[in-house]
């Protein structure tokens, strides 16, 4: 639940963020915010690009575990209504939300 609502929210910024990348400075201008345009230039290193021999050597990787915890429901288990409901019909952004984001803006 908690993986799609940020999947939700992923995309709903990213159609939010293309928006202001077209609008103009009334169109990035809100009631209590403005939206700017930052342009970043990173460094990015593409292994890809390296020979095939060098990509390929284990001498270059480093192998790491990652501990992940899966949740999924018991065999038989009923879900209540209210936590389907939440689940399948939760608005975009809901009360919690935006008190844990404007709680936030105070830290």
């Amino acid at each position: 639940m908690v993986r799609s609502r940020i999947t939700a929210l992923r995309t709903r910024e990213a159609v939010l963020c293309a928006e202001l990348e077209q609008a103009d400075l009334l169109g990035r201008t809100g009631q209590w915010t403005q939206a700017e345009l930052v342009e970043r230039r990173i460094r990015v290193f593409d292994h890809r690009l390296l020979p095939e021999a060098v990509q390929e050597d284990p001498v270059f990787w480093v192998e790491r575990l990652r501990l992940e915890v899966r949740c999924r429901l018991r065999d038989g288990a009923r879900v209540p209504i209210a936590m389907r409901r939440a689940e399948i019909a939760a608005p975009l952004m809901g009360t919690a939300d935006a008190n844990l984001i404007g709680g936030a803006a105070w830290f």
